[in-house]
């Protein structure tokens, strides 16, 4: 048998970053699994970064963080170059 996954209710209204960061990714159109996987990354960026507000960061934090990826977590630079994407818009 299949896990069945439901998305969950978010407030339109909410000032919660992640929440608001899934409505964004929602009103894109992706599917569920796509808003999963982008929160994920979204959690290891503001991790890698120290936990700075949304507000401190730049797009150079992006670029420091992408580099971090190729050389010291091995990812691939057309998977790199394909994720850019997340991280400008």
């Amino acid at each position: 048998m299949k896990n069945i996954e439901v998305l969950k209710p978010i407030q339109p209204d909410s000032r919660n970053f992640r929440d608001q960061f899934r409505l964004f990714v929602r009103n894109r159109g992706l599917v569920y699994a796509i808003e999963k996987t982008y929160c994920l990354w979204v959690k290891r960026f503001i991790r890698f970064h120290k936990y700075q507000s949304p507000e401190q960061l730049r797009i150079d934090d992006a670029a420091a963080f992408l580099t971090h990826l190729a050389n010291d977590r091995f990812c691939s630079p057309n998977w790199l170059a394909g994720d850019k994407f997340s991280y400008v818009h």
